[in-house]
């Protein structure tokens, strides 16, 4: 029963790192927004206009521009570019329809004629992982995109996710590891592959990744969070404290910009309890009891009857008591 319910906070934990990924960086992609709600809420969330922009709950998302062919004319590539944006609004229509195969036709044909349309590539991705339930087919799609923009961190997160689903993680380590070679300071695959060595239980090997992550790209609180977990497993006490720190930080501020959402704003206090949680569990085990009890305070000051904060609470009562 303890399995259970550690199973479903780690699943918990899973999703709301995905929708802090998700909010942070929804204005970059509509078919990475439709991706995830579909899978988590309503596809008919996302409305998609004649532009190609859409509106989803209530803000626009502006198209990603497609990669036109450098060994083409520019009016070839201004006549395909008109053509294959038209092909592609079909296609997306033929998603909000439900029609996938169609829609993976269309998409198949675009790509045909321009491989690096890197709008339909990531899209027919997301069609074979979430519509077809084909991940073996979305894997080398999503491959193709990050091999041609290394950036694209949601993209990255949905790879990895493909890897772990197919057991392939040795797999895309040596994919990873390769992009990094050529641009060592690239914070998004630094970040992916982090986190496959986390999921191997790697602490060790994935410490420096995170570190990169951090060092050479802005990153939710939730990374933070791991490389404090990280630290704290491989012993590294005070390096885990100062990074837990900056982890609550950061997640107070989302708190704060979040306060007009009530959705947000209760996932956000939610990864903000995790947070402080985490850094008070650390502060204990460095004897640093007065600073643990501040921190769960303010845990309990928000959710009163919060098992895990009550529970730390009494145990380091209990400790600096000397019992």
């Amino acid at each position: 029963m303890a399995q259970s319910g550690q199973i479903k906070k780690n699943l918990e934990l899973k999703f709301i790192k995905r929708l802090i990924v998700f909010v942070m960086l929804a204005l970059a992609s509509t078919s990475v927004l439709r991706f995830f709600l579909n899978r988590n809420f309503n596809s008919d969330r996302i409305v998609i206009d004649d532009d190609g922009s859409a509106h989803v709950i209530g803000k626009e998302i502006p198209p990603s521009p497609a990669v036109s062919n450098p060994k083409r004319s520019k009016s070839q590539n201004k006549q395909e570019s008109k053509s294959s944006d038209d092909s592609y609004k079909e296609a997306m229509a033929f998603i909000e329809a439900g029609d996938y195969q169609s829609a993976k036709e269309r998409l198949e044909a675009i790509i045909k004629d321009n491989p690096d349309h890197l709008k339909a590539l990531t899209e027919l991705g997301m069609v074979y992982l979430i519509d077809l339930r084909q991940p073996d087919m979305a894997l080398p799609l999503f491959e193709k995109v990050i091999s041609t923009d290394p950036t694209n961190q949601l993209v990255v997160n949905e790879l990895i996710g493909v890897y772990e689903e197919l057991g392939r993680q040795e797999e895309g380590i040596g994919f990873l590891q390769g992009l990094m070679e050529k641009n060592p300071e690239n914070s998004a695959v630094s970040l992916g592959l982090g986190q496959i060595f986390l999921g191997q239980n790697r602490t060790g090997d994935a410490i420096p990744y995170l570190e990169k992550s951090i060092q050479y790209g802005t990153q939710p609180d939730y990374v933070y969070m791991d490389l404090g977990d990280a630290y704290s497993k491989q012993g590294q006490r005070e390096k885990a404290i100062d990074v837990y720190r900056q982890a609550v930080d950061m997640a107070d501020r989302r708190l704060v910009d979040s306060s007009s959402d009530q959705g947000l704003k209760q996932i956000n206090e939610d990864m903000l309890q995790r947070n402080l949680l985490n850094y008070a569990r650390e502060l204990g085990n460095f004897g640093r009891y007065d600073e643990a009890t501040q921190a769960l305070q303010r845990i309990i000051q928000q959710s009163p009857n919060h098992q895990g904060a009550l529970a730390e609470m009494k145990r380091f009562q209990a400790l600096k008591r000397g019992g």
